[in-house]
């Protein structure tokens, strides 16, 4: 349960620049409640918000079968008439899947009847869904072109984008000993973990077509004198002792091991919640014996959420987190490992030591804190953690002296390559309200910019920080930027901040 400020502040604030930055023309009204009231039924919600405050336009349809969960679910509702009247009033615009055709025109007919809803509600429903439809240009071209598909679809462009952006969000966790890039010249890599040959792209994916997995992907970019053996290690939800001992023995036969370890189909996916973030029993059993072997190990982690994966940073020299990476993820993960490209990806999201230290994310508020007898209070790997193969340096920091409350402060800072490859950097800016009328985050991610460098080239990260970005919903619940200092901390990571300085803010 969360309070209107906190829904302003940490949740609406991003629909609202869909809405008015992003030309969004169509939301969903979620299953869930915010203080008791349905979103589906939230008239403040979806009328004094949404449409008001915000000046949407387009329409709003319920999460499948969310206006149904107000009648069987809720208990807010108690007949159908009554959810479709109390949904459309409070700013529907549509059903989605909810109750079949004839039920719902009953439903309608009686809640006009009894005089629970209006026909000028009603109008203005059908009139927002007609609205974008008009927008789209369905009425003059109803009927899509069936030789579009073969123009547009998995296309030599489409799969070079595909590769690029998988490329550019792995993210490289740990890398001891300098184990990666791994040399791709006269070496035999042990591929360990039946998720190394898994196309798995996630929820809702797309099945048409093959993806390249891990596996697929090592072949392909691996050099004619690189031998890549393969080995099963474990079969998901069975124990079997005898695959790990053939595992053992494909890495004792290999240079270095890359072990594949994370998410199949049946635990993740929509759904699909676990009580646990930890590798199941097999996997860290392979991963123990593995290590046990003496021979470089790198983890490859093949998830869709955060994991709990203490022993692997305490264990294993190298970690690198691939996600679910798409249709092209092997193929970079590949390169990410040989050392074709630098990487650059940063965590969207903070690695928990343990599930007790749930939620941990880094924009709490000053008085939240993780502190435990049995368990560190920092978290594994931290919001915008990500290593690179060569290192940068942060200098000159430059701040204006003062900005007004309707202005925007232009700032900027000196990165430097100081490794030996070229590699590319996401620099980070974060923000701090010094003292404020109401509470505020420790920090704040404010800004980000990717800067590709040669080894000894300097270059400078502009930002461009509005005053807007420093609002916050005050005592009276209205949304203002209250003078005062803010520090700025700009830097690799939410736990890496590289240069600091402060910025007043003033009336005028």
């Amino acid at each position: 349960n969360i309070g209107e400020r906190e829904a302003r502040s940490s949740f609406l604030n991003v629909f609202e620049k869909a809405v008015k930055e992003g030309g969004a023309m169509g939301m969903m009204a979620a299953y869930s409640e915010i203080d008791g009231i349905p979103c589906v039924q939230n008239k403040w919600l979806l009328t004094d918000v949404l449409r008001r405050e915000w000046g949407f336009k387009g329409f709003v349809l319920s999460d499948l079968g969310a206006i149904k969960m107000t009648l069987e679910s809720h208990h807010t509702a108690a007949t159908i008439s009554d959810a479709l009247a109390q949904t459309f009033n409070a700013g529907m615009s549509m059903q989605f899947y909810d109750f079949g055709h004839d039920d719902f025109l009953k439903g309608m007919k009686d809640a006009l009847s009894s005089k629970k809803l209006s026909l000028a509600v009603l109008d203005r429903a059908v009139a927002d869904v007609l609205r974008v439809k008009f927008l789209l240009g369905l009425f003059d071209h109803p009927y899509i072109d069936p030789a579009l598909k073969s123009k547009i679809f998995h296309t030599t462009e489409s799969r070079a984008l595909a590769l690029r952006a998988a490329q550019q969000g792995i993210c490289l966790l740990k890398n001891d000993q300098n184990i990666l890039p791994l040399k791709n010249d006269g070496n035999t890599i042990a591929v360990i973990g039946s998720l190394a040959k898994s196309t798995y792209l996630g929820g809702y994916a797309n099945k048409e077509g093959k993806a390249i997995s891990i596996l697929d992907g090592l072949q392909q970019r691996a050099g004619q004198s690189v031998k890549i053996n393969f080995s099963e290690g474990y079969v998901t939800g069975k124990s079997r002792p005898e695959l790990i001992e053939q595992a053992v023995s494909t890495v004792n036969g290999s240079d270095v091991a890359v072990v594949v370890l994370g998410e199949d189909v049946n635990i993740v996916g929509e759904g699909k919640d676990r009580a646990t973030l930890d590798l199941d029993e097999n996997q860290m059993a392979l991963i123990r014996a593995v290590c046990a072997s003496g021979k470089p190990v790198v983890a490859v982690l093949f998830n869709g959420r955060p994991l709990a994966v203490k022993w692997l940073a305490e264990n294993v020299p190298a970690i690198v987190e691939t996600w679910f990476s798409g249709e092209m993820g092997g193929l970079a993960t590949a390169d990410i490992l040989f050392g074709n490209i630098n990487p650059s990806g940063k965590l969207p999201m903070t690695f928990p030591r343990s599930l007790g230290q749930l939620p941990f994310y880094y924009n709490h508020k000053p008085t939240s804190s993780h502190k435990y007898v049995d368990e560190a209070d920092s978290a594994l790997f931290c919001f915008g953690h990500g290593l690179s193969y060569t290192k940068f340096e942060y200098s000159g920091l430059a701040i204006p002296q003062k900005m007004t409350v309707n202005g925007t402060a232009a700032i900027q800072v000196t990165i430097k390559n100081t490794g030996q490859r070229e590699g590319s950097e996401v620099v980070q800016l974060y923000i701090r309200d010094e003292v404020s009328s109401v509470t505020t985050p420790v920090m704040s991610l404010k800004g980000f910019s990717r800067v590709t460098l040669k080894p000894g080239q300097s270059g400078i990260v502009h930002f461009k920080l509005p005053a807007s970005e420093l609002a916050l919903w005050n005592r009276e619940m209205k949304k203002v930027v209250e003078p005062g200092e803010f520090k700025v901390m700009i830097g690799s990571s939410s736990t890496d901040i590289r240069q600091k300085g402060t910025l007043l803010v003033t009336a005028n």
